[in-house]
């Protein structure tokens, strides 16, 4: 019995470090990257921001990844939801090469259908690869969120996906961008300003 055992274990050892049990191009992901964030003043006292991200997947079956989004002013958050990662509908995983990496990818959380592209995504792999300078073809889509919320005279806003870390994603250094505020004077509305503008009259 002992050495029935010592043979599968042998077996099993040979089986995980064959050279195709190893790599796997099929192996799904998503990545979240934050592009940048915009601002601007719908009133003095508020302040509207928008985020810009793009999402890549290397998913060769139909897939909702649920996210979340937070907003901050100085690191304080002020705003924050889940998303909807993608639904994606997309071959990229079959390519092997750059000059392979192309076609068309379908989004559909909700109507109407979107349509993406296939790109040659930057160098890494799917989660967990230890190899350096993978690169994928994956399926892009451009998004964006907005928000308004309370302001009065923070110096920078930023914006991060994925805070809870509920995706598992190839790199998870891309997900915050931030931008320092500027262009607007926030006078505060504090009761002695109000009372020494009656008195002035």
């Amino acid at each position: 019995m002992k050495y029935v055992m010592l043979v599968v274990l042998a077996v099993l050892t040979a089986l995980v470090y064959l050279p195709a049990a190893q790599e796997d191009d099929t192996v799904p992901w998503v990545d979240i990257r934050a592009d940048s964030i915009t601002f601007g003043f719908p009133a003095p006292d508020s302040i509207r921001l928008t985020a810009h991200y793009t999402f890549f997947s290397h998913m060769p079956m139909d897939t909702i990844i649920v996210s979340d989004i937070g907003f901050f002013l100085d690191d304080a958050p002020v705003y924050g939801e889940p998303i909807d990662v993608t639904r994606s509908y997309n071959n990229c995983h079959v390519f092997k090469t750059e000059a392979e990496c192309k076609g068309e990818c379908y989004y559909s959380s909700v109507p109407p259908i979107e349509i993406g592209e296939c790109v040659w995504n930057e160098a890494f792999g799917p989660p967990g690869d230890t190899i350096p300078g993978t690169e994928w073809c994956a399926c892009e889509k451009k998004a964006q969120k907005s928000c308004t919320v309370h302001y009065s005279g923070e110096d920078f806003a930023s914006f991060e996906l994925d805070p809870g870390n509920m995706v598992e994603e190839p790199d998870e250094s891309n997900n915050s961008v931030s931008v320092n505020v500027t262009g607007v004077a926030v006078k505060p509305s504090t009761w002695g300003r109000i009372k020494a503008l009656f008195d002035e009259e």
